[in-house]
């Protein structure tokens, strides 16, 4: 049986928009097709509004896709993927980088403090093989 995951609205839509962003950067084809789907006028024009000023030191937010740790693992190696991964120093980081790139780690290693980062990273690492071995699975 399943075990019963509850998410956020957001949560959701990072995952189904992350499978989306995977297949049209591997796919340029299918990322035309999508472009295709838009209405000109809708993407026209996007305007930002100025976002209120906060005190102190801005804090940068993380970015998940800076780096597909897939595609790091085929090209580069597994040493590669550690070394972008000890970049990434906060465990809600890496968490982030896991959950957005759908990356199979254990759940119970965010929620315990006790658990070195090392460990999450090489729990990433190994995610990644299984994730990587398992796509290759699938298509032969």
């Amino acid at each position: 049986m399943t075990e019963m995951i509850t998410l956020r609205a957001d949560e959701i839509l990072t995952r189904l928009f992350g499978v989306i962003l995977d297949e049209a950067r591997a796919r340029p084809e299918f990322a035309e097709q999508l472009m295709a789907a838009l209405p000109r006028e809708v993407i026209a024009r996007v305007e930002k509004t100025a976002a209120p000023k906060k005190k102190g030191a801005p804090r940068k937010k993380f970015n998940p896709y800076t780096f597909n740790a897939e595609s790091v693992l085929a090209r580069e190696g597994e040493s590669a993927l550690r070394t972008r991964l000890k970049s990434i120093k906060r465990r809600e980081y890496l968490q982030l980088l896991a959950d957005a790139q759908h990356i199979p780690v254990e759940r119970s290693l965010f929620g315990d403090k006790n658990v070195k980062p090392d460990k999450i990273r090489e729990a990433i690492v190994t995610g990644t093989k299984r994730r990587s071995a398992a796509r290759f699975a699938a298509a032969s």
